[in-house]
């Protein structure tokens, strides 16, 4: 349960503070600060109940040290300089004190406590040194020890350096994100909460840093520079997420975590909100309510995803200014300015070195992952959906997901670019986009005004264009030559056949999934959407023919869950603009997919006959969900005079029945059937 609460002084955050400022100065200490905010005094208290008798003891900080006798105390006057704010090095006076905090063993403190609560056991029983029935009776169970236990070493940790302390505090977010994911036990989450009221509070305040002016101004002044490049550097909106003065990235990342379990849990079969979560209030504590536009993850997002627009931005414009010359650089005011470079460089010189800006990058990525996965458990509430609404979520991932599709447009178009580079940033990029259309898929289900919003800000052709993009990423990569990562359906390929990532599948899942979900939404409420544009033009736009056809002709590749979807999307599409259907037919879509079912050259059409045991191995890849999806496209397909006539010339049923007498479609080869 932690050291203490907000409310004594010995919040997370607090404790977080402290533990900064020490690591920042040496010469602080906890015991001599004025501040209001570090947390000061915490005592080891602990209770219990021996033999109806309740004893407690209390240790102070200098009963948990073992202070040498000898020892000379501090100069007054260094004293002086402390509580005046002015440090100075003073290495004898650091090295006294070093010496003086010396802590006892946790051994030593358990049994030192054990003494204490036994003659507290005894004084509350009235009971003399020479009655020793009441002195052999007092014993405290195994269960109460190990509390005990863990309760000095907590205490010993909170004074004997920063990183012990900031340690814990990850460790007991660890736990809750553990116990949150996987106790089954109701009761025992709610009255976790329900003893700490201000846990939820205490998590979301160590996220708040990264929105606040302060933290954004103080990120963005840390890493001082004399170079025109560093402070380009310190002034690239996407470090910030990366780079907090108060709370550590790790830190802030574990709490993010922890509140995405908590709203991610589901407690009841229905999937309502968990017990734990409403107790605690977490949508009110992340500022999650109508009208709420500055409230913290509404704020959150918006500034994750403008640096995140602002680090695509200068990539795009880095990529285009690669191998242009730069001898011009820093060539103004040499020698004007000695004095402040010497100055600067004491600056730098007094302070830790930064990571490399390629980490801190990646640490950015990460923590807008992090957000967005935060923001999806919100928005499968239906009250986290109409508020995130409200406060302008739909215009902000639109807007990001047509950035990143311009980008990669780009990209694809220039030169210089290494054929199948795929660094763990650009894999990351991905995945957020991905994150993002599965937001929007999201609250488009279950919020109308969401849908709206998406089809005014031509969201449907946003996705398109970035499947377009993909694609022709995934094309040149292809054409280009070997890849160092193949999936291990594609091994074995020619050069030729498209070679597929895990973050290109997941982002070319989402947006087709993203697709078919909102022509089901569109389908189901006609009335609402007056700006939603017919399924049938959207399927003549060129783009996404163009990727329909080079999934439909390359399964082997894309695998068959990503046809099943472009299977799904057509039936859906020609059902619900019947006028589609012969655009389809023209223009060689239907001819692609019956050669999912028949081969590209019919080649299944000869060896089928009448005698099933002498039917030959079907092509149609072992997935569940493609063979419940063709009979649907099959449909309609016949849906108009002409389309039947083509479907009956071609005659898919017979080799869509084989899959019934094939063993590759049933265990132990494939689990499809």
């Amino acid at each position: 349960r932690g050291w203490g609460t907000k409310g004594s002084g010995l919040g997370l955050l607090q404790c977080i503070n402290s533990a900064s400022a020490t690591a920042a100065n040496p010469e602080f200490s906890d015991d001599n600060s004025d501040d209001d905010k570090t947390p000061t005094v915490l005592d080891l208290s602990f209770q219990c109940h021996v033999k109806g008798t309740l004893v407690s003891i209390t240790l102070t900080k200098e009963q948990l040290m073992s202070v040498d006798p000898n020892s000379t105390p501090l100069d007054s006057d260094h004293a002086k300089r402390q509580k005046t704010g002015i440090q100075t090095k003073d290495f004898r006076s650091l090295a006294l004190k070093q010496k003086e905090q010396q802590f006892k063993s946790t051994a030593q403190v358990f049994q030192e406590s054990m003494v204490r609560l036994k003659d507290d056991f005894m004084t509350k029983n009235n009971s003399s040194d020479n009655n020793s029935d009441e002195s052999s009776d007092f014993s405290i169970s195994p269960e109460k020890q190990f509390t005990l236990l863990s309760t000095i070493r907590l205490s010993k940790a909170f004074y004997q350096n920063s990183n012990t302390r900031v340690s814990a505090i990850k460790l007991r977010l660890r736990a809750l994100v553990t116990i949150l994911y996987t106790l089954s036990s109701v009761e025992s989450i709610t009255a976790y909460f329900m003893a700490q009221p201000e846990l939820c509070g205490e998590l979301v305040d160590l996220v708040r840093p990264t929105v606040s002016s302060s933290g954004a101004a103080t990120s963005s002044d840390g890493g001082v520079s004399a170079s025109s490049s560093s402070e380009s550097e310190s002034s690239n909106p996407i470090l910030a997420l990366a780079d907090s003065p108060q709370v550590p990235y790790d830190v802030r990342a574990l709490a993010i975590e922890a509140l995405t379990a908590l709203v991610a849990r589901r407690d009841s079969p229905a999937g309502s909100f968990n017990i734990a979560a409403r107790q605690a209030n977490v949508l009110s504590e992340l500022g999650v309510g109508k009208g709420q536009y500055l409230g913290l993850l509404p704020t959150l997002i918006r500034f994750s995803l403008a640096a995140l627009n602002s680090f695509l931005l200068q990539e795009d414009v880095n990529r285009g200014t690669e191998g242009q010359d730069d001898t011009n650089v820093d060539n103004n005011g040499d020698g004007d300015d000695t004095g402040l470079e010497l100055g600067l460089a004491f600056i730098r010189a007094t302070k830790p070195p930064p990571l490399p800006r390629k980490i801190r990058q990646e640490r950015a990525l990460e923590f807008i992952d992090a957000v967005l996965t935060l923001t999806s458990t919100v928005i499968s509430v239906p009250s986290g959906t109409s508020a995130l609404t409200d406060c302008g979520i739909i215009p902000a991932l639109v807007s990001t997901i047509a950035l990143d599709s311009q980008m990669t447009k780009n990209s694809n178009n220039s030169s210089s670019m290494e054929a199948n580079e795929e660094s763990y940033s650009n894999s990351l990029l991905k995945f957020i986009t991905a994150q993002a259309i599965q937001i929007l898929e999201g609250a488009i289900v279950t919020h109308t005004n969401a849908l709206s919003a998406f089809h005014e800000l031509k969201g449907v052709d946003v996705l398109v264009q970035r499947l377009s993009s993909e694609v022709e990423n995934i094309r040149k990569n292809s054409s280009a030559g070997d890849s160092d990562v193949v999936m291990e359906d594609v091994q074995g390929m020619k050069d030729e056949k498209p070679r597929l990532q895990g973050a290109q599948r997941v982002l070319l899942f989402s947006a087709v999934n993203c697709l078919t979900v909102v022509f089901h939404s569109q389908d189901a409420r006609a009335g609402a959407n007056a700006a939603a544009p017919p399924g049938g033009a959207l399927l003549r736009k060129p783009e996404l023919m163009s990727v329909i056809l080079d999934i439909m002709n390359n399964v082997e590749s894309y695998g068959g869950v990503m046809a099943a979807l472009v299977a799904t999307l057509l039936s859906d599409v020609m059902n619900s603009d019947p006028q589609s259907v012969h655009y389809v037919h023209s223009s060689g879509l239907a001819k692609s997919f019956l050669s999912l079912i028949l081969g590209k050259e019919n080649e299944l059409k000869s060896v089928l006959g009448e005698d099933v045991e002498k039917w030959g191995e079907p092509i149609m890849e072992p997935s569940g969900e493609l063979i419940m999806a063709v009979p649907n496209v099959v449909s309609a397909l016949c849906l108009t005079e002409a389309g039947a006539r083509v479907v009956a010339e071609a005659n898919p049923f017979p080799t869509m029945l084989s899959v019934l007498c094939s063993p590759k479609y049933v265990m132990p080869n494939s689990r499809c059937l």
